[in-house]
């Protein structure tokens, strides 16, 4: 991952005019916000993951998503801090972003 960062997309980040990011308050919020997509999914289709199958699958983003959460509010020029529901609680604009 960290090799891809470096090399093939640093061509897209230059194309990148600003950098907003949407700040959880951290991991397990995130694996909650999951679980109620796939609730809200299996409610209006029938279909969508399980608990277990929820489980797994965030295992496969939580050393990414908690590296963003720790690394990105430094980087970014515009951090958005959310709540557990949501609701922006804070907003930090950096550099030239208007």
């Amino acid at each position: 991952m960290n090799r891809q960062l470096a090399g093939p997309y640093q061509a897209l980040f230059r194309r990148l005019d600003a950098l907003a990011f949407l700040q959880a308050p951290g991991f397990e919020v995130v694996a909650g916000w999951r679980a109620e997509q796939e609730a809200k999914l299996r409610d209006r289709t029938g279909a969508g993951m399980n608990d277990a199958e929820i489980a797994r699958f965030v295992q496969h983003y939580e050393r990414l998503t908690r590296w963003l959460l720790a690394e990105l509010p430094s980087r970014a020029d515009m951090v958005v801090e959310l709540d557990a529901d949501r609701r922006a609680t804070h907003v930090r604009v950096s550099g030239d972003f208007t």
